[in-house]
Parts: structure tokens; sequence; C-alpha cells
């Protein structure tokens, strides 16, 4: 697992490094105006609806190992696409093929993970996992505000075509899971399975505030805090690395027999109150704690998903049904983009981030109040305990 978790750094650093500065790129750089920043964003993610559960099956049938060098290679053509585009019907068409790289080579890397990974611990494996691309998250993050004042925008993105490019012959190397094929009604039955749907819905809801961060995080930086790129780096990296201490210490306890159901209203609470709080604050050292507080949520809902998918499903279909629940989630992002966008270029970027955290908090307080019985219950499937394929809700039935 040493190789995939290298790749996986390698290929969420590239990502990052531009990912929350592609507003910059949009608004300034090219002159788009808000409503095409959330149009692009929202095309990154409708190209995952469009793709992510296809291609989950396809993992599953062909092997996660060529569908990420699949997707490692579409990343390469999309920042190509993207070092090139003029206009905006131009950049909608990148960002689109940009989602279905991103959508392919991280399902396909979600579905390797997860059939490689042992039964014993799994809360620890992907605490390993999601270690591995949060603290990419952070390296990408610092590094892009230098590479992008160093290089500027067509070298920074020709660069990383070709680094893309590299990776994809890398994930070649890697060992290839059994494949396994099924009939799509095998899918359906899974994801009718009690506790499915209600997962779905939450998941969708706490995405939205993704959607936020990706059309209004780094301008709100800017225009709001004052803050130029290579500090908007340095402002974005220290909380991901405590985002990732966190959420391995989360997901040990998650081990040792925590509620999932507790988990997700912990990581709403405290994600939705950080962006409140960053959202209202005008000094850097004020915003700085409150976003640190938000990445704390952010990383408690990561291993809550991951940890939960893993437990819904049976792993010879799980690329697939993962990708069901990752469609949720970029329908999440893709709708909170087309709301967000609009709404912080009109009345400030700091809004879309208190009207997401309001959002995550009201979704805490009910998950809170309705499982607070069941939480107290031992006899409770939502216990990291439960049957691998037994939901993470406390529903009374086991696995079918």
């Amino acid at each position: 697992m040493g190789l995939a978790y290298a790749l996986n750094f390698a290929r969420s650093f590239l990502i990052q490094a531009a990912l929350f500065y592609f507003p910059l790129l949009l608004l300034v750089e090219r002159g788009l105006a808000g409503w095409q920043l959330g149009a692009c964003t929202a095309a990154h993610s409708l190209a995952g609806l469009f793709l992510s559960a296809p291609l989950g099956v396809a993992a599953d049938r062909l092997g996660p190992r060529r569908m990420l060098a699949a997707g490692l290679a579409g990343l390469a053509l999309a920042y190509g696409a993207l070092a090139l585009a003029q206009g905006f019907a131009a950049h909608l068409a990148a960002f689109f093929l940009l989602g279905s790289g991103v959508q392919t080579a991280v399902g396909a890397t979600h579905a390797y993970v997860y059939k490689q990974m042992g039964s014993a611990h799994p809360g620890r494996s992907l605490g390993h996992y999601n270690a591995s691309s949060s603290l990419a998250v952070a390296a990408g993050m610092l590094a892009g505000g230098h590479a992008l004042g160093a290089l500027g925008w067509p070298r920074f993105l020709g660069a990383a075509a070709a680094l893309f490019g590299v990776l994809a012959a890398w994930a070649l190397l890697l060992a290839e899971p059994p494949h396994h094929t099924a009939a799509a009604r095998a899918y359906w039955r899974d994801l009718g399975r009690p506790g499915v749907p209600a997962f779905a819905v939450l998941v969708g809801l706490f995405a939205t505030h993704w959607g936020a961060e990706m059309t209004a995080y780094v301008p709100y930086l800017r225009q709001t805090l004052g803050l130029s790129t290579e500090e908007c780096g340095h402002f974005m990296a220290p909380p991901i690395l405590l985002l990732v201490t966190f959420a391995y210490v989360f997901a040990h306890r998650l081990d040792r027999g925590r509620a999932l159901h507790g988990a997700l209203a912990f990581a709403m609470l405290v994600s939705g109150a950080g962006n409140v709080g960053m959202a209202l604050s005008r000094a850097v050292p004020a915003a700085l704690a409150w976003r640190t507080l938000h990445e704390c949520g952010d990383g408690a809902f990561t291993i809550f998903l991951l940890l939960g998918t893993r437990r819904l499903f049976e792993v010879e279909r799980i690329g697939g049904n993962a990708g069901a629940i990752n469609l949720v989630t970029l329908a999440g992002a893709g709708l909170g983009a087309l709301v967000y966008g609009p709404l912080g270029t009109r009345l400030g970027f700091a809004w879309p981030h208190l009207a997401a955290g309001v959002l995550s908090v009201l979704c805490g307080l009910a998950v809170a109040a309705r499982y607070r019985d069941a939480a107290r219950s031992p006899e409770g499937l939502g216990r990291s305990g439960a049957p691998a394929c037994g939901p993470p809700w406390p529903t009374g039935q086991g696995c079918r």
C-alpha cells in the first residue's frame, strides 16, 4: 500500500496546488464574470455526476489500476487545455475535462484502497490514506501560491500537465486487485439497503459547503483579509496539518467503538461553527483560528465518509457503490458552487462561508437530536465494530 499512498500524495499535491487558486485564474487572470466562475466550478462537479457511478463500476470490472492511469492521463490533458483556453466556452469545456479526470483518478484510488486494505482496524488504514491526501493538500496549497508567483499561470499549468503524465505511467506499477463483475441490479439493491439513503442525504448537504470553498475561499482571503497570493498559501496550509493529526486520532477512536452518527454530528457542528466564525472575522489571526476549527470538523467528516462507505458496502462492488456516494458529494458541491459563486460576487466573499456554516450547524443539531438516544444503545449498529456490510445507523437490521 505504500506505493499507492505515495501516488495518492503526488496526485493530491498537483490538484490542490491549483484548485483553490482557480477563482483567481478565472476572475482576475482571464476576466470572467462571477456567474461564469460558478458555471465553470459546477461543470467540474457535473462531470462527476455523469461519470462517478459508471467509473466506479468500471473500477470493479476492469480494475482500479487501469482506471487510475486513465484518470491521471485525463488530468494531464485538462491542465494543458486550461493553459491554452481563451473565452468562457473553452474554460467551461476544460473544467468539465478537469472534473472528469479528477473523478476518475480519485474514484479509482478509493476503490484500490478499499479493495487492498484488510478487515482489521479499518479506521487506522483509512486514517493513513486520509493522511496521504491531507498532507498533500497542505503542501499543495503552500507550494501553489509560490509557484504561481514565480511561474505565472501558463507555465504552471503546463508543468502540472507534464507531471500528471509521469504519474499516469507510475500508476501502472501498482499491483492489480481481483476484478469482480456484478449485474446492475446488485448495485441498486446495495443502494436501497437500510441506512444508505440517510447517509447519502446527509453527505450531500454537508458537501454544499465545498462549493462555497471552491468559489469563495481564496477571494475571501484576498479581498476581505487583504492577503497576497503567497500569503493565501501560508494561511491555508497550517489548518490542514492539524486536520491530518485530528483525523488520524479520530479514525483510531472509531476503531475502538465510537458511533458513526455521533462522529457525523460532531463533524457538522465543528465544521459549521468554524465557517461562521471565519466569515465574521476581519483579523487574520482570528480567521485562522476559526479556519483551523473548521478543518477539524472536515477531518472528522472525511473519516466518517470513508469508513461509513467501507462498512455500508461489500468490497466486491465497492467501486460502483462508492462512486454513487461520491456522485451525491459532487452534486452537493456543484449546487453549492452555483449558489455561493454569485452570492460571493454580489454581497462579498464572506457571505458564502457564513451561509454554508449555518447550514452545517443546523444539520449537525438535527443529527445529534435524531440519534441521541441511539448513541446510548450498546446494540446500535452505528458502532465501528459492526459487520463490514452493516449500515452506520441504528436501524435494528443486520447485513443482508
